[in-house]
């Protein structure tokens, strides 16, 4: 039977009537109680989200590649779009988050944190000099806490110079580093021998495991930076060549500093 549109709703009449018993019913203890937990948890479940689109923002936005080859190198499997359909919410309201939210990692506190009306509202600081930028830059380098006013231009200088002197010391060590010990036989090749012992070889921890796959990433990253099947193949071939050589420096290491122990 099709409602009289003339006629009040008896429903929402209802409704409403219900509407004001409730308010007139309604305590202020009580419901100073009851908001005060719901918004303790809405506090943390909204640091704990905004951290969440922060990092994926960070690193879903910040990708080098393209997304339309899958079989190119530099091909990218999911952006920061994806990210924003697959966990329902719209991109403009993650954008708004991901902007407001300051991560513990760069902040004074040490703590994380939204951004609030009045620090928006707030004046810009004055321009840093070159040589006032260099300090902050400096002392963060250093394991210093980053200011409130951490820039994100900043964080990305810092993030570079960490990666080159990472870079630098990975260098020194694999390439200029004289071992110490000379193998006395070819460790690496006795033990690719035992193949059921290789394969009954199991990690004991959770550190381990996350390292394998850790540097089966890279590896899977460095061997793609290879365009064609020869000079992947001689990369892999010289990663080989260094992995025998530094098992056998560790193990022939490792039986020297044994025998060189006083016994007991």
């Amino acid at each position: 039977m099709a409602k009289n549109i003339l006629a009040p709703d008896r429903d929402a009449i209802g409704g409403a009537a219900k509407v004001v018993v409730e308010a007139g019913q309604w305590n202020y203890e009580a419901s100073v109680e009851r908001v005060s937990l719901i918004v303790t948890r809405w506090n943390r479940v909204t640091l704990e989200l905004a951290r969440e689109l922060y990092f994926a923002h960070e690193y879903l936005a910040s990708q080098l590649g393209q997304y339309k080859n899958p079989d190119a190198a530099d091909y990218i499997p999911y952006t920061w779009s994806d990210y924003c359909d697959a966990v329902g919410i719209a991109r403009p309201t993650a954008n708004k988050w991901a902007k407001l939210f300051v991560p513990g990692e760069l902040s004074s506190t040490g703590e994380d944190r939204l951004l609030t009306a009045e620090d928006i509202k707030a004046p810009p600081p004055p321009a840093l000099t070159g040589r006032q930028q260099e300090r902050r830059i400096a002392l963060v380098m250093n394991g210093g806490p980053r200011p409130d006013d951490w820039t994100r231009e900043e964080e990305r200088i810092v993030k570079e110079r960490q990666s080159k002197k990472r870079i630098e010391e990975l260098t020194h060590v694999w390439i200029e580093k004289q071992f110490d010990y000379i193998p006395q036989q070819d460790y690496f090749k006795s033990i690719l021998a035992k193949t059921k012992t290789v394969k009954k070889f199991q990690l004991k921890s959770k550190e381990q495991s996350d390292a394998q796959y850790v540097m089966f990433d890279a590896i899977d990253g460095y061997l793609k930076m290879f365009p064609d099947k020869e000079s992947r193949l001689a990369a892999a071939a010289n990663l080989t060549a260094q992995i025998h050589d530094v098992v056998n420096y560790l193990i022939e290491r490792d039986i020297v500093q044994a025998q060189s122990q006083p016994e007991d």
